[in-house]
């Protein structure tokens, strides 16, 4: 008789929620732990940790981890399919649901803080009413609705506050905009505090759109990496000019459409609508009209629009698009980063495209993009490589097509 294995595969999504559900199991068991002046009453520590997944990931995301931190949580603290469980099951639903119809509200007026207030009502609205169905069929229950009403407003409004706190932490100058969550950062609303708030919007680097020269190239620049560029065209070495004296930044995008050289009598190159933020990190002239530079790569951006000025030089308005936190390099994927080790030693030190110091070999975000760069795989595959907006998912595809190759080294 032979034996049979299922294998179920694992995808980054599933290690994300694993590793949010596993902070919010560990705040429901710190809490069950704090004393209650009246049973029912707890500030929902793990809500938080909700409402960073809702905002930064969406609502399918929030709501798995919601229900694994009520069916882990209750296990650990023994209280699984026990009243306290139903309560919390009827109270995480109800949350849910109202969350998820907030999405369709006006994100001027409603963001994390506001919605934490209205998951907190309907948390506990969900479960007076399973109480007063099933565990005390008396309509006096509904005496307790004012306390604990108070107490919802109370507690959404601090959870809601620290997540928002939160998500300027683990998304430093980044604005949290997930189609998904329906919730955005704006500018203070005449609803005070439960509007978003101006100063946090203020901090992300999608708040202003700005207008930059664009140099569309048949390459892709990653953040964080090194291309050496050799610049002749007039237009260009102008550009260069204003960057080396005013040290700004220019867009390198890759070419959609026509050539790196414009031809008289066509049009300009089209570029992708994702590129990254360059600036000039070293340079020399050691022909006459022709300048060698090296264009350092930082923050991705989103082309808005464009257009080609008198002098042929393209430029764009664009918005810097939300990076990720830095995550660790999750385990699943350890036998990326001995491989990565091996390519830069190959590579020659002070070589103009070898990797930046300090290397961050065991950086999700980092590894990544480095593999990208050195990847020998078509232009395109490493734009939408560029495109991916989560640090994990990048490795995950990265790691797939390596294993295909038969390139990794043994576990």
């Amino acid at each position: 008789m032979t034996r049979s294995t299922i294998e179920l595969p694992v995808t980054a999504d599933d290690y994300r929620i694993a590793r949010y559900a596993a902070a919010a199991i560990a705040l429901t068991v710190a809490e069950a732990a704090l004393p209650s002046p009246l049973p029912g009453i707890k500030p929902g520590l793990a809500n938080i940790i909700v409402l960073v997944v809702l905002v930064r990931y969406g609502w399918r995301d929030a709501a798995w981890v919601s229900l694994l931190r009520v069916v882990a949580g209750s296990l650990v603290i023994g209280q699984f399919l026990a009243p306290g469980f139903f309560l919390a099951l009827a109270g995480a639903l109800c949350s849910l649901a109202v969350l998820a119809l907030a999405q369709h509200l006006p994100p001027r007026f409603f963001g994390p803080v506001s919605a934490s207030v209205l998951a907190a009502f309907a948390h506990i609205g969900g479960q007076i009413l399973l109480a007063r169905v099933w565990l005390v069929p008396h309509d006096g229950v509904f005496y307790l609705l004012p306390l604990f009403a108070t107490a919802a407003l109370v507690f959404g409004t601090i959870n809601g506050l620290v997540a928002a706190r939160l998500l300027t932490i683990v998304l430093p100058a980044a604005a949290v905009r997930h189609g998904g969550a329906g919730i955005r950062y704006h500018q203070r609303s005449r609803c005070g505090a439960l509007a978003d708030n101006s100063h946090i919007r203020a901090r992300f680097a999608e708040s202003r759109p700005m207008i930059i020269p664009l140099f569309p190239l048949q390459s892709v620049l990653f953040p964080g990496g090194r291309l050496p560029m050799r610049i002749f065209e007039q237009r260009y070495m102008d550009m260069a000019k204003v960057c080396l004296k005013e040290s700004a930044s220019f867009g390198i995008c890759l070419i959609a459409r026509g050539e790196e050289v414009t031809q008289p009598g066509r049009k300009a190159a089209e570029p992708h609508a994702v590129g990254t933020l360059a600036h000039i990190a070293d340079w020399d002239m050691q022909q006459l009209g022709v300048l060698n530079i090296i264009a350092q790569g930082g923050e991705r951006f989103r082309v808005l629009r464009h257009w080609t000025e008198d002098s042929g030089l393209l430029k764009g308005e664009i918005e810097l698009i939300a990076e990720p936190p830095v995550l660790p390099v999750p385990g699943a994927y350890a036998r990326l980063v001995p491989l990565l080790r091996a390519i830069v030693d190959e590579m020659a030190a002070g070589a103009p495209n070898a990797p930046a110091t300090p290397h961050r070999f065991f950086d999700a975000g980092w590894l990544g993009m480095r593999y990208a760069e050195v990847l020998p795989i078509p232009v395109v595959a490493k734009q939408k490589l560029l495109e991916v907006e989560d640090s994990i998912d990048r490795l995950e595809i990265i790691y797939r097509f390596l294993e295909s190759k038969g390139l990794l080294p043994d576990a």
